[in-house]
């Protein structure tokens, strides 16, 4: 019976060593996180948001920069990831903070589960972020991404494909949209199009919950931006005019543009409101689509950004050449 026990102990032992080595043979934390490492305690400029964070351009920026924005991204975990960063150690003194807020973030759950029972988004943040800030955080789900990897490391050792998973893919561009794609019409007819279908889109998300909660995540983004002496900005990116138009002006005064007026008065911060700049409204050949830049547009709209920025620069330029108090 004993040597029967001592032997379910090994086996069991070496069971676990396998399965952790399984894990570990291929478990590199996500790109963002090795950038993040390598520039620990020195970051001087980072931004939160969605993919509207991408229209940043940080080439010829003074600062140390970083890029911790996440397509589709919640408010909810714009917040937690700041909070990873400070809790990390990872932002220099007076580090600037850019908020981009999307049109349609108020509406969005935690989780982004947009009506399904799973979905996707939220596994991302299971590779980084302790348990306390993943909403809803699920032992079950963080073991099945576990055992995900597992079997992707094991196929890999193998030289074979890993089977398909059954947590559902995030849905690609719907076909008749892009079968009507108004092709050789020129860029702008394309922006047009694309504006019609993308702000309908974004307007039903926007509107899919009732914005409270989306409003109170960001009041305590900016809050905590603030407690830790770092320097806050909300932002309103540059979009090309029909994408706004498809919201409707009176709409987006009332459920969007009201709300950042009134959070930047009552925190007393910086809203820099660039969706009906004259220098991108009409400029077709500074958009990717009809709310991203392309590379000409983010440089134009960072240096007219950095340069309204240029105080703030300066005090976290400052901020970083002050001797840190031992007391």
């Amino acid at each position: 019976m004993k040597q029967f026990i001592l032997h379910m102990l090994l086996l069991a032992s070496f069971t676990g060593i396998t399965i952790w080595g399984l894990y570990e043979s291929n478990n590199e934390p996500p790109q963002r996180i090795k950038n993040l490492e390598a520039k620990k305690g020195r970051i001087q400029i980072v931004n939160l948001g969605t993919s509207h964070g991408g229209d940043f351009d940080y080439t010829n920026c003074e600062l140390v920069p970083m890029y911790f924005n996440n397509a589709g991204n919640t408010l909810y975990y714009d917040l937690h990831n700041y909070l990873y960063l400070l809790e990390g150690n990872y932002l220099a003194p007076r580090a600037i903070v850019l908020i981009p807020v999307s049109y349609f973030v108020f509406g969005l759950d935690e989780n982004r589960l947009d009506g399904h029972l799973d979905a996707p988004f939220v596994n991302r943040y299971y590779q980084y972020l302790p348990a306390k800030h993943i909403y809803d955080y699920s032992l079950s789900k963080d073991l099945e991404l576990k055992t995900a990897r597992v079997q992707a490391n094991f196929f890999g050792l193998l030289g074979t494909e890993q089977p398909q998973s059954e947590i559902p893919e995030p849905q690609g561009r719907d076909e008749e949209f892009m079968k009507n794609w108004p092709k050789s019409q020129g860029k702008e007819a394309e922006l047009i199009y694309h504006a019609k279908h993308r702000s309908r889109r974004h307007k039903e998300l926007a509107l899919a919950q009732n914005p409270d909660k989306g409003i109170s995540y960001l009041n305590r983004l900016v809050e905590s931006v603030k407690e830790a002496e770092h320097v806050p900005v909300l932002i309103t990116p540059p979009y090309f005019e029909a994408y706004s138009k498809g919201f409707g002006e009176n709409w987006l005064d009332s459920n969007y543009f009201s709300v950042m007026r009134s959070i930047a008065l009552d925190q007393n911060v910086r809203y820099s409101n660039y969706s009906h700049h004259d220098a991108f409204l009409h400029q077709a050949d500074l958009f990717k689509d009809s709310d991203h830049l392309n590379d000409k547009g983010r440089t134009l709209f960072s240096e007219m950004l950095f340069d309204e920025l240029k105080e703030e620069f300066e005090w976290a330029k400052q901020a970083s050449s002050e001797p840190v108090s031992l007391h």
